[in-house]
């Protein structure tokens, strides 16, 4: 099960703070110790305290990391290779950027699903409340009048008189079916070494957006530290094990195995589009591979960011349409009746 350091703002930006530290000239412990005197959490401390003897002992970066207990088997893998290839800053600065990436995708991910929920739910609310008080209030008013209420005016009334009655069973049933699904959601993500997983995104586009994205950072990160890109593919693998895309990954990292040139591996897959493909192809033959698909990366996460907004933008309205719509029907079902009559009066 993978830690996400980003809950912790302690070490959010512990890979930024690390390279840092390294382009001054200082070592690892130094700067570690300069980030002891921010910790004011025991745990932080106490986490600290155990990268710090590690480090006292002669060990690198990566066994501190692993013996505080606080970063990801993935972050600690590559900050390993990027001390055996001498590339240890340039590693620390693409983790942090698959940090933030990852954050915003999230984010983006967040916004496409509860923004709507949250509207949905103050709807459901004011369309309750309505049938709930105003609707007895009409009621009374048809009573006064020598009237009772028909059709669907009647139906509304005993909605929001069953409603009054077991409303709050009802939502204490929606909040546990709510809680349950939550749980279950977040079990299935700790077992995944990528808790960021997007089990509820939406179209299939947008779901094939958020994988490519994460599988080209590590991809980058993986070239960015030395790996070879098959087990940069099979930690992309490991990532989201449950993804509908995996056979593709499979099909790349085979290819890589029989021989194949990443790009050619990757053209086989059918991941990438065709200007994707030329781009990683000059970059592999330039050696600026490792760049280009760090810029993949951020374009696919544009991409995503994009499609959440616009997901957002479609239906909010479609969202008030509907409640002014409902309450409109509600209301005017008894106030028009109830005008004609007083008119005649």
């Amino acid at each position: 099960m993978e830690k996400n350091t980003m809950r912790n703002p302690l070490f959010a930006d512990f890979p930024e703070q690390m390279a840092q530290v390294l382009a001054a000239g200082m070592t690892p412990e130094e700067g570690i110790r300069i980030l002891r005197k921010d910790a004011e959490r025991k745990e932080d401390q106490e986490a600290i305290d155990r990268m710090l003897a590690v480090l006292e002992d002669h060990g690198e970066l990566s066994d501190a990391m692993k013996a505080s207990n606080a970063f990801s088997d993935r972050m600690i893998r590559f900050v390993s290779m990027g001390e055996k290839t001498g590339h240890l800053e340039s590693v620390l600065r693409r983790l942090q950027e698959d940090g933030e990436r990852e954050y915003a995708l999230r984010r983006s991910v967040k916004n496409a699903i509860f923004y709507p929920f949250l509207i949905t739910s103050v709807m459901i609310v004011i369309l309750a409340l309505i049938l709930i008080f105003v609707m007895p209030v009409f009621r009374s008013a048809y009573s006064g009048l020598g009237m009772e209420m028909t059709g669907l005016q009647r139906v509304l009334l005993n909605l929001g008189i069953f409603l009054g009655r077991y409303g709050l069973w009802i939502i204490l049933l929606i909040l546990a079916a709510i809680l349950i699904t939550t749980a279950f959601r977040l079990n299935k993500s700790a077992k995944n070494s990528d808790p960021g997983a997007a089990v509820f995104w939406g179209s299939k586009a947008d779901q094939r957006n958020l994988y490519v994205c994460r599988m080209t950072s590590i991809l980058s990160m993986a070239q960015t530290s030395g790996l070879p890109m098959e087990e940069g593919l099979s930690m992309a693998e490991e990532s989201d094990p449950d993804s509908e895309f995996l056979p593709l990954l499979k099909k790349c990292k085979a290819s890589l195995e029989n021989g194949s040139s990443f790009s050619d591996a990757v053209r086989e897959s059918g991941f990438y589009s065709r200007r994707d493909i030329q781009r990683i192809t000059i970059a592999e033959n330039t050696g600026s591979l490792d760049v280009t698909l760090n810029e993949i990366a951020d374009d696919y996460q544009y991409r995503v960011d994009e499609a959440a907004e616009r997901r957002v933008s479609r239906v909010e309205p479609i969202l008030i349409a509907v409640l002014s719509g409902a309450a409109a029907l509600i209301l005017l079902s008894v106030m028009l009746p109830l005008l004609s009559i007083m008119s005649t009066l």
